[in-house]
């Protein structure tokens, strides 16, 4: 299973991969602008029924130690002078 999205950051919005890759146990790879991580995880599958509207639904759950790739401090402050852009209801 790969999904391809893109991260929320500002004006810029760089792409973001994540691929789960085995069974009922596998491997989480994710892969954004930080770098990447590798992680092990679980999948989990439900079925069932609303309405007579049938449904299926898939978790994936990760974990496990890793390391990022951090914004330079450049950056960082820029992030913080920065005010928040909130849309009209």
């Amino acid at each position: 299973m790969s999904i391809n999205c893109r991260e929320h950051s500002g004006e810029a919005s760089p792409q973001m991969t994540l691929a789960y890759e085995g069974d009922a146990k596998g491997t989480l790879t994710v892969k954004a602008s930080f770098g990447e991580m590798i992680l092990a995880a679980t999948r989990e599958e439900q079925e069932g029924e609303i309405d007579g509207q049938k449904y299926s639904v898939i978790g994936i759950r990760a974990f496990g130690e890793t390391s990022a790739l951090m914004p330079d401090r450049v950056a960082l402050d820029q992030m913080h002078r920065w005010p928040l852009q909130t849309e009209p209801d």
